[in-house]
Formats: C-alpha cells, sequence, structure tokens
C-alpha cells in the first residue's frame, strides 16, 4: 500500500508541471472594417517570444498559453487581444491615419557606363 501512495505521488508530481504549463491552440482570422482578410499580418504574444503570420484568407494558427496577443499590418492599428477561454478569433483591425504619404528609396552603389 505504501509503494503504490508513492508511486501515484511521483506520477502527480511529474504530470503537474505539464499541466500547469499546457499551450492551447488559438486560431482565428484577421479582417479589415469591410469584412476583407488581411494576408500577411502579423500575430505574436506580447514579449515577442511566440508568433506567426496570416495566410491569404487571414487565418493564422498558434501554440500559446494565456497573454496578449498582439496583431499588427502596416497601415493598421495594432490590435491586443487578452487572451481567456476563446480558442477560435476573429480580430477586426482598424486603418491608421497617421500612414506614410510618400517613400524615398535610397540605394548605394556603383556602375559603369557601356559603350
Amino acid at each position: 500500500m505504501n509503494n503504490l501512495k508513492i508511486v501515484s505521488l511521483y506520477t502527480v508530481l511529474s504530470v503537474a508541471p505539464t499541466l500547469l504549463y499546457a499551450q492551447g491552440k488559438i486560431s482565428g482570422q484577421v479582417l479589415n472594417m469591410a469584412n476583407e482578410p488581411i494576408a500577411g499580418a502579423t500575430v505574436i504574444m506580447e514579449g515577442g517570444a511566440k508568433g506567426t503570420s496570416t495566410d491569404k484568407s487571414g487565418k493564422f494558427e498558434l501554440n500559446a498559453a494565456k497573454g496578449v496577443l498582439m496583431v499588427s499590418f502596416i497601415g493598421y492599428k495594432t490590435y491586443r487581444v487578452p487572451l481567456n477561454e476563446t480558442t477560435n478569433l476573429i480580430i477586426r483591425l482598424e486603418k491608421d491615419d497617421r500612414v506614410l504619404e510618400d517613400v524615398v528609396v535610397v540605394g548605394y552603389g556603383t556602375q559603369k557606363k557601356r559603350p
């Protein structure tokens, strides 16, 4: 009987850390305000430890624990989502009014004139 208690205690202690730090699969879709998918949006856990990007239909999957999910894309405001029991998210990004109007490309290098 004593051996059974020791084995049971050992089993519980060896499995407990796995249960405490278990990660769930978070999935979702990133859309704009017109309900169009945003392909290539960045989806990361706050702190930058884990992340992914959306596919052509705006969908993503990420193994994550509790925390805050940050979703961003050029020209849109960054959206922060606190993770809780929800595993399937629909995220709508809002356009950012402070977008760049002009882009300047600077190149460095040399060229030789050909006859």
